[in-house]
C-alpha cells in the first residue's frame, strides 16, 4: 500500500479533528511576512496558508522523508512540512552550504546548534537523517511541554513545541 499522503492533498493542514487542527494560532507575524518580497497579504492565518501553498511543490518532494520521520517519532508529518516551509521555504532560503542566518542554522529544517543536536549528514540539506534530527528535536520539546505543563492539551503542546523548536527550550513554558 505505501504511506498515506492524504495530509498533502487539497488541505495541507491535516485532519480537521486532529490536535494539530485544534491548535489555535494567530498565523504569520509581520516579521515573517517581511521575509517575502511583495507578499500580498498582511499578518495572520491566511498569510500562513498562502505561504504553505507557495511551498507545496517542495514539500511534496520531501513528503516521503517527512512521513518516515513522523512515523518514527509518532507525530503528524504536516508539522515537519510546516517547519520546513516556515524555517527555510523548504530550502529556497538556504545558502550554497545549506546554512542560513549567517551560518547560525542548517538545512531545510533550520537546525540550530544552540538547541538542536546536529549530527553530520553530508551535502543533502534535506536528507532523511536531517529531517529525523528535526523530528526528534520537536518531539523532545513536545514531551518537555507535557512534563512542565501536564494540564496542557496536545494542541497547546504542539504550539509550545513549535515555538521552542524555533526559539529554544525556555519558550516551552509559554502557551
Amino acid at each position: 500500500d505505501g504511506p498515506d499522503y492524504s495530509w498533502l492533498d487539497d488541505d495541507p493542514f491535516g485532519d480537521d479533528d486532529s490536535a494539530l487542527m485544534e491548535a489555535e494560532t494567530t498565523g504569520a507575524s509581520q516579521m515573517t511576512i517581511e521575509y517575502y518580497e511583495d507578499f500580498p497579504l498582511g499578518p495572520g492565518v491566511e498569510a500562513s496558508r498562502l505561504m504553505a501553498e507557495m511551498d507545496i511543490e517542495e514539500v511534496a518532494y520531501f513528503a516521503d522523508r517527512f512521513e518516515v520521520a513522523a512515523e518514527k517519532f509518532d507525530m503528524d508529518p504536516a508539522i515537519l512540512a510546516g517547519i520546513a516551509s516556515r524555517e527555510s521555504r523548504v530550502g529556497k532560503w538556504l545558502e550554497d552550504d545549506g546554512s542560513a542566518e549567517n551560518g547560525q542554522v542548517f538545512g531545510i529544517m533550520q537546525l540550530d546548534p544552540d538547541w538542536h543536536d546536529i549530527q553530520p549528514i553530508g551535502d543533502d540539506f534535506g536528507s532523511q537523517g536531517h529531517i529525523n534530527q528535526a523530528a526528534e528535536s520537536w518531539d523532545e520539546f513536545f514531551d518537555l511541554a507535557g512534563e512542565r505543563n501536564p494540564e496542557w492539551s496536545d494542541a497547546t503542546r504542539i504550539l509550545a513545541a513549535s515555538s521552542a523548536y524555533h526559539g529554544g527550550p525556555d519558550i516551552v513554558d509559554l502557551p
